[in-house]
């Protein structure tokens, strides 16, 4: 994850063990139930504040034993305990994505229809059982489900190892998944003559499927960005140019939108209320930990409320005031706590609407909101202010004007299994493709990425340059990811836990990013949205082993593709 921000908590409790606790989380909620159980308090006496956080990626989602250790710390001195990770603590104690090895076969036509394909995975669990299960039922679902293929055989297999424990990782089960067929749809491509482009294009899923593993896509813009990505790229200009050392890989993903309900909850929460003086709050449990998701569920309840969205007050991340939420993680926010603001923002509106159309002896359907005001159509001089409705129903009909709203779906079908996720019942599916353009120097094997083209269906862009920012981010995350981060392990032991021997890209290293957003509205998601902030990471690696290919025909099979493996493929290849 390299988080810039360890994992950090303060912690007060009383005699009567009345805890507060101030901590770098993804999951306030959670953990506030997860702590009492563990520590056998009263939920209702624990109060989880979580300020801006520097960063998550995944790796701040569950309980971890300084924040349990902080409380009975406190308890015990009657002081304020603060527990911080060093980094080298960090790297020891943190769950990290799943090391993976798979195997793949595919049979295909001549004119590139693929008909079956099967999968044998392995995933290194690390010492203890955390997230393995989930991830390896969502490594299965997003490697059944991003192309239309009828017949599928996956085996899938945890395995114990004296190393970190796999936990939450961006990407969750599918970088690996997409790395693995992304590579090997190529290796197809040039075994039956076909452009790689042509072959996904052929394949690609579509919207109002039902795929073989029984899951459910409504939309789905997966041509739409091969398309766009092999337009903006100049991928037949530059292919035909042949330029030595220059490869251009493509891949594609796929990967949830609206969070996982494996477990049958998938909860977001949201209040919204006007005060007395025609104020606005917005209320949610959800946090924004970098992606904006402050900002974009503002505009949402502003978008319903017709106001600017700088004039919502909005509290976040804060289990005494808050309603529940799942957190942040998964791509959920924007899916589930939309819908649940579009909830509470809808039923402010009526209520506001109703209270109006009494003030000005009109029918609420005639009513229109400009402005924080209420006026009747086609006759704005009839009107009342915000705060003229804040104060009259506050005082007057003393009835404080609030909503909420829930969103907790969707329903899970009794045919879905919670081993393999047959019939996972996804509350959306996002899709896109990544293409890379590198340039490789056969002497020093070093391997550098000129351009990357990163195209989205991510239903409909709330704020365009937040999601820009969720692209961009993930793809330099995943370039980094691709060509050198790698944790080293000796006996059981991390042998670079600090980011000086630990690699990762500098600014410097960051080549210019095209993100392309497609736009498919999706009917469920809140105003169309579905996600774009997760799956970002996914097709990185593939795109760019197969562009490295397409330079030199040294095929990467494994990561972080390093200077030295490129040699040795090349040395191979002879």
């Amino acid at each position: 994850h390299c988080s810039i921000e360890t994992h950090c908590c303060v912690a007060t409790c009383s005699a009567t063990d009345e805890v507060n606790l101030w901590v770098t989380t993804q999951a306030p909620h959670p953990l506030r139930q997860r702590l009492a159980m563990t520590l056998k308090i009263d939920v209702a006496k624990i109060h989880i504040m979580t300020p801006f956080i520097g960063g998550g990626f995944g790796s701040k989602i569950d309980l971890e034993p300084a924040q349990a250790i902080s409380v009975l710390l406190a308890k015990k001195t009657g002081k304020p305990v603060k527990i911080e990770h060093s980094r080298k603590e960090q790297f020891i104690a943190t769950r990290m994505r799943h090391p993976t090895v798979t195997h793949l076969k595919f049979g295909v036509k001549h004119d590139g229809t693929i008909i079956a394909k099967q999968a044998n995975v392995v995933m290194d669990n690390g010492a203890y059982n955390s997230h393995g299960p989930a991830v390896l039922a969502y490594n299965n679902v997003m490697f059944s489900t991003l192309y239309r293929v009828n017949n599928i055989k996956y085996e899938g297999r945890l395995v114990y190892t004296n190393k970190n424990w796999g936990g939450a990782c961006r990407g969750y089960g599918d970088p690996q998944a997409s790395f693995a067929q992304e590579v090997m749809l190529d290796m197809i491509a040039e075994r039956i003559n076909m452009d790689p482009i042509d072959l996904r294009l052929k394949n690609a899923n579509i919207p109002n499927q039902v795929t073989a593993n029984a899951v459910k896509i409504t939309s789905c813009g997966l041509k739409e960005c091969l398309t766009e990505a092999r337009k903006v790229s100049g991928w037949r200009t530059k292919k035909a140019a042949g330029k030595k050392y220059r490869g251009l890989g493509i891949a594609s993903m796929i990967y949830t939108g609206g969070g996982s309900i494996g477990s049958g909850l998938n909860y977001s929460g949201a209040t919204m209320q006007m005060n007395p003086d025609g104020t606005l709050q917005l209320l949610m449990g959800a946090l924004d930990i970098g992606q904006g998701s402050n900002t974009i569920l503002t505009q949402m309840a502003a978008e319903i409320m017709a106001v600017e969205p700088e004039t919502i007050r909005l509290t976040t991340a804060d289990t005494d005031t808050t309603f529940p939420c799942m957190g942040t993680f998964g791509s959920r926010v924007t899916y589930c706590g939309g819908k649940a603001v579009v909830e509470a923002a809808n039923g402010l509106k009526k209520k506001v609407l109703e209270n109006a159309a009494e003030m000005l002896e009109a029918n609420p359907d005639d009513l229109e909101m400009k402005n924080k005001s209420i006026f009747v159509m086609g006759t704005p001089e009839k009107a009342v202010t915000y705060a003229e409705i804040g104060a009259s129903s506050f005082y007057k009909k003393k009835e404080p004007l609030v909503a909420h709203g829930y969103y907790n779906g969707p329903e899970v079908s009794p045919d879905f299994d919670p081993v393999t996720y047959k019939g996972y019942p996804a509350p959306a599916l996002v899709f896109g493709t990544h293409l890379a353009e590198v340039e490789v120097d056969p002497t020093t094997g070093k391997v550098e990425v000129l351009n990357f083209v990163a195209a989205h269906d991510l239903g409909r862009a709330i704020n365009p340059l937040l999601v820009e920012g969720q692209i961009e981010g993930g793809a330099v995350q995943g370039i980094g990811w691709s060509l050198m981060e790698d944790v080293k392990f000796e006996n059981g032991e991390i042998l670079n836990p600090n980011f000086h021997d630990y690699k990762m890209l500098t600014i410097k290293d960051i080549p210019k990013i095209i993100p392309l957003m497609i736009e498919t509205i999706d009917p469920n998601g809140p105003f169309g949205a579905k996600s774009a902030s997760e799956i970002s990471i996914d097709a990185v690696p593939a795109a760019i082993a197969n562009a490295i290919y397409d330079a030199v025909g040294a095929r990467m099979r494994s990561l972080p593709i390093t200077p030295e493996k490129v040699l040795t493929a090349l040395k191979k290849k002879g």
